[in-house]
């Protein structure tokens, strides 16, 4: 009977100690994609102002080129399709 009840709080002990390890293990794997987040967004902070000032006069330089580009595709098929009104 005490070999039963032996074996029966062991069982328990061990399914308590899996289930501590599994949040454990849950907590843990939280705490380092809250740390890769944080790192992530760092990167963007850590730019110098002129360099932000710098980044943006490179994008808004790339959408105006873009622009103009589909600007003058778009101008060019229309004035070569053009409809047959005399």
């Amino acid at each position: 009977m005490r070999d039963q009840q032996d074996a029966l709080l062991t069982q328990h002990a061990a399914a308590l100690i899996r289930q501590e390890q599994a949040l454990y293990a849950g907590m843990l794997g939280q705490v380092k994609a809250d740390a890769a987040a944080k790192h992530y967004q760092k990167d963007d902070t850590s730019m110098t102002m002129k360099e932000r000032i710098a980044a943006r006069e490179r994008r808004d330089a790339m959408l105006r080129a873009s622009n103009q580009a589909a600007f003058a595709a778009a101008a060019s098929s229309s004035e070569g399709g053009g409809g047959g009104t005399s």
